[in-house]
Order: structure tokens, then sequence, then C-alpha cells
């Protein structure tokens, strides 16, 4: 994955980066990608990261219903 940073990465400098997913599961909780991996190289035209894991996650799913107090 190629990406930009606002600091210097050090190569095989070991990340983990989220990604908000377009897609819901169930058509109704949001998920995130997950990645881990080390970088390959970091340049002035961003950085690169190789995958070593990745997972789907879920997200807390905003509450469609409002509590009333007595």
């Amino acid at each position: 994955m190629l990406f930009t940073t606002p600091e210097a990465v050090i190569p095989g400098q070991t990340v983990e980066a989220s990604i908000a997913w377009p897609v819901f599961l169930d058509n109704r909780v949001p998920l995130k990608l997950v990645i881990q991996g080390h970088i390959v190289r970091s340049a002035d035209d961003g950085t690169a990261m190789c995958f070593e894991t990745y997972e789907f996650r879920t997200c807390h799913a905003p509450s469609s219903t409002t509590s009333r107090g007595l």
C-alpha cells in the first residue's frame, strides 16, 4: 500500500493501518480493514507498506433509537 505521512518513516518499521470499508456487514454494521506489515520504502512521493496480516473488524454502529428520560 502506498500512502503519505506527515513525518518520515523508517524502512523496516512495523506499522498498523485501519481503513474504513465502504460495504456494511448485513447492510447495517460498519467495517474497517486493519492491516499490519512493515515499511519497504519511504520517499518524498510516499511511503510503501507490505502487508503481513489483515482482518476485517466491526465498528460500533450508530444507535438508531434515542433514550427518553422519565
